[in-house]
């Protein structure tokens, strides 16, 4: 509310509400959040995942693919294609949160 009364919301947002802790340069087709500060995505042929400000691969993978999310009690990533396929990938949790 305040940076709305200061003025301070632009057609980018506002820019207090976050913090930039690094940047890279890749294009990601799909991504999420997973055990608090661990980024999960997808590029063109690759499961990465980011912690902290380091890109780590996981995966290469053949086709386009979406993530539809990861269960931490089986250790599970799942990914899904444009056919509907399904594939799921181990991501344990300890190295997530190391």
């Amino acid at each position: 509310m305040k940076a709305i009364e200061r003025g301070g919301v632009t057609d980018e947002g506002i820019e207090e509400a976050f913090i930039v802790l690094g940047c890279f340069n890749e294009e990601i087709i799909n991504g999420k959040w997973i055990t608090g500060d661990v980024f999960v995505y997808t590029n063109k042929n690759k499961l990465n995942y980011v912690i902290g400000n380091k890109i780590l691969n996981h995966a290469l993978i053949d086709k386009k693919m979406f993530i539809l999310g990861y269960i931490p009690q089986i250790n599970r990533i799942f990914l899904i294609n444009k056919s509907l396929k399904i594939t799921s990938y181990e991501l344990l949790s300890s190295v997530l949160l190391f």
